[in-house]
C-alpha cells in the first residue's frame, strides 16, 4: 500500500510481507493452518479493495462479527488497509448488550457470518444506522446479506 502524510496500523505488516515473507504470520493449531506474511499482506490488500469498492474505506465505522479465523485476521488488516474503523464487539456480552454497543458505536457497515447477520436481523441490532453488509462464509466473504 502506498503511504502519504498519514499513519496506518497496517504498514508493519506490509514491511514484513517483504522482509520476511514466508515466515509464519499467524499460526491456527487446531486447524493445522498458518499465514505468512506475504499470504495476510495480499488477503488484505485484496479484501481492502474489495471492502472500498462497496464503500467501505476512510472513516467508515464497521461491526465486524466474526470468529476467530484466518477471515478475522485478514478483514482486520483489510479494514486497517481500508481506512476503515473496526468495531470489535465479544459476541459473549449478550444479545441485549451487543443491540446497545451496535447502537452507541452508530456503524454504517457490518461484516459478520451467517449466524450474527441472523441475528441482527432477528433483534434488530443497528438497523438505524447499518447499511452496507458482508458475509463470511467460511473462506467465501461476499457483499450483501447472507441467504
Amino acid at each position: 500500500m502506498p503511504r502519504n502524510n498519514s499513519v496506518n496500523i497496517a504498514w508493519p505488516l506490509s514491511e514484513l510481507a517483504q522482509s520476511q515473507p514466508d515466515t509464519p504470520a499467524i499460526v491456527f493449531p487446531q486447524e493445522g493452518r498458518s499465514l505468512t506474511f506475504r499470504e495476510l499482506d495480499t488477503d488484505s490488500d485484496r479484501l481492502a479493495a474489495g471492502l472500498a469498492g462497496i464503500g467501505i474505506g476512510r472513516g467508515v465505522r464497521t461491526a465486524l462479527l466474526v470468529p476467530p479465523s484466518p477471515e478475522l485476521f485478514s478483514l482486520t488488516f483489510a479494514l486497517f488497509k481500508a481506512g476503515a474503523v473496526p468495531v470489535f464487539i465479544d459476541p459473549g456480552i449478550g444479545a441485549k448488550n451487543m443491540k446497545g454497543c451496535l447502537r452507541d458505536a452508530e456503524p454504517t457497515a457490518f461484516i459478520g457470518v451467517p449466524k450474527a447477520h441472523f441475528a441482527r436481523r432477528l433483534l434488530g441490532w443497528g438497523k438505524e444506522t447499518i447499511r452496507t453488509l458482508v458475509t463470511v462464509n467460511g473462506s467465501k466473504i461476499s457483499g450483501g446479506d447472507s441467504p
